[in-house]
């Protein structure tokens, strides 16, 4: 959650995905507007579901770095 926060300081259009085994910080998620927060043990298509929704809005002219 810091980090998430902290790449908010300086960009608001980066996704970040949670993939935790806590559940406690969900609420959090939100305020640092995550993609989504995905729990431990996580279901391999619901995780592609997620990153196939980003990848389909990434702007193809900006330059991207995919983790």
């Amino acid at each position: 959650i810091d980090l998430a926060r902290k790449i908010r300081e300086t960009n608001q259009t980066t996704s970040i995905i949670f993939i935790t085994g806590v559940s406690d910080y969900i609420a959090e998620g939100y305020d640092v507007n995550a993609a989504h927060y995905l729990l431990k043990p996580v279901d391999k298509n619901k995780l592609f579901t997620v990153i196939e929704r980003i990848l389909s809005s990434v702007n193809k002219e900006e330059k991207s770095i995919i983790v």
